[in-house]
């Protein structure tokens, strides 16, 4: 088509099992093989789409064009006996029409396969539990201003289980807030430590290993203790296009 750039970028990863741990979790194996696989088809269907909208885009502002992006990453952000927790992050540009960003959280049940919820991992999804994400989210850079006092309380309340992002990590549980969902500011993330907070969690999910690698995502806050101070620190990764 005399086009010297790219019409539609498309990228994504699946997380799978090696042999060795698809034979000692048979079930968590087939679930992540299903997932994989229906990604796939999702990414390939959405490309096809892209690539017929981006063509007429281009024939009709070939000067202004620019081009199409979709991304799914999915990184793991926790991989043992107790559970396997992975965050999808999403991403999608489509020129003039503006860009999306969503991230989601899966965490499951190793043995068995099955999806956990939330009220799995925390005792009770409550105040308490609001007041700990309200001062993670204000106790380290952030110092905006929340819709209201009992944003982060109301967010709980109203939010149907499903509707919460969360996954669990090595040092505690990390919340996904989209922009919107507390403040007009941009998203914001917030991991409540089990160390700080252990009356929060079933003690299950709080036995984690001393050393791990975990895979950050780009211009999302994630908290880890690198120090043995016992307060977390935030590192953030950014890139540039």
């Amino acid at each position: 088509d005399d086009y010297n750039g790219t019409l539609v970028r498309s990228e994504y990863s699946c997380v799978t099992l090696g042999q060795e741990d698809a034979d000692a979790y048979p079930e968590m194996a087939q679930v992540l093989r299903q997932i994989a696989a229906a990604q796939e088809n999702a990414m390939l269907d959405e490309f096809s789409i892209l690539a017929t909208t981006a063509r007429e885009e281009f024939a009709a502002n070939r000067d202004g064009f620019e081009t199409y992006t979709s991304l799914l990453n999915v990184q793991v952000r926790r991989a043992d006996s107790v559970v396997v927790s992975l965050l999808s992050d999403s991403y999608l540009y489509c020129g003039g029409v503006g860009n999306y960003r969503a991230l989601h959280g899966s965490n499951y049940d190793p043995e068995s396969g099955k999806m956990l919820e939330l009220k799995d991992v925390v005792k009770e999804i409550n105040g308490d539990l609001a007041l700990a994400v309200q001062e993670e989210l204000t106790g380290h850079m952030w110092t905006g201003d929340f819709y209201s006092e009992s944003a982060v309380e109301d967010y709980f309340t109203s939010m149907p289980d499903d509707g919460i992002c969360w996954t669990v990590d090595y040092i505690g549980v990390t919340f996904y807030f989209a922009p919107g969902d507390l403040c007009d500011e941009g998203a914001m993330t917030a991991t409540v430590s089990f160390a700080e907070h252990p009356e929060l969690f079933n003690e299950k999910y709080m036995t984690a290993p001393t050393a791990y690698t975990v895979e950050l995502p780009q211009d999302i806050s994630f908290f880890t203790q690198l120090d043995g101070d016992s307060a977390l620190e935030e590192i953030a990764v950014s890139g540039l296009y």
